[in-house]
């Protein structure tokens, strides 16, 4: 299953790539005047955001061993007997252009499940995930429209991003009925690879403040984040996870600022 992580992961990285590319050729200067320079040197480049400061938080729902139903006939239940639990984030952003960028992050994961059928018992459990992660963010439009001085920031800019981190993670099960503690198959705390992709729509509030919903999907390469070992999930062997949230960009106007100051 690690194979497949890492070919998907490949093939994004590589249309991440050809956008990089692509995006880095439309932005090539015919012809720049020193005066040009000189006046991008003193004002500060206008279409490139700079850095944000990050907050999020959301719900993550872990592919786990633990599954005895199916969405067809107990409906929602399955969430239930994977394990989901809350999600909250911390990030740094720096944006090259107003298409490229790279994140630094950390996240917090926490899951529990019960009552999925494993050896024809109900078992429930509790896991702990701590992440960092580095990716890079490709905005699929330019964030800025218009020419010269004329340009203004877009309301909405849909992204992609990928990226490579390790996560730290405990985990616990036991049976509901008997209220006994199974035995614990790692050394926890352990450590695993994690590979975030997600995607979002950044939307505008302010020329400072923005808003993201976001999606993320996080391979790792660790079967023990539900303390079981059993059948494959619904996405593989390895225990995966979907997470849905909410992000708040906070981006500082530092090169405002400092042109103020320079003007007193």
């Amino acid at each position: 299953m690690f194979q497949k992580t890492k070919f998907l992961t490949a093939l994004l990285f590589s249309l991440l790539v050809a956008a990089v590319s692509v995006e880095a050729q439309s932005h090539k200067p015919k012809f720049r005047s020193q005066y040009n320079i000189k006046k991008r040197s003193i004002y500060g480049s206008k279409s490139s955001p700079g850095i944000s400061f990050i907050a999020g938080t959301g719900m993550s729902v872990l592919n786990s061993d633990n599954r005895g139903h199916n969405f067809g006939d107990d409906g929602l239940r399955p969430f239930r007997n994977n394990g989901f639990g809350p999600n909250a984030s911390l990030g740094v952003m720096y944006m090259f252009t107003p298409i490229i960028g790279v994140l630094g992050s950390f996240d917090y994961n926490g899951f529990k499940a019960s009552e999925g059928e494993t050896d024809n018992k109900d078992v429930s459990f509790k896991s702990h995930t701590l992440q960092a992660s580095g990716s890079l963010v490709v905005n699929l439009i330019d964030g800025y429209s218009g020419f010269g001085s004329n340009k203004r920031r877009s309301i909405l800019i849909p992204y992609v991003k990928v990226g490579l981190g390790v996560a730290r993670y405990k985990a616990s099960s036991y049976f509901e009925d008997e209220n006994g503690t199974l035995p614990a198959l790692k050394d926890y705390p352990s450590v695993a690879a994690v590979v975030p992709i997600g995607a979002g729509l950044n939307i505008q509030c302010s020329k400072e403040f923005s808003v993201a919903p976001e999606i993320n999907f996080t391979f790792t390469s660790t079967d023990y984040l539900d303390n079981m070992v059993n059948e494959a999930g619904y996405s593989g062997e390895n225990d995966h996870f979907l997470t849905a949230s909410v992000k708040a960009l906070y981006t500082p106007d530092f090169r405002g600022k400092r042109f103020r100051r320079n003007n007193r």
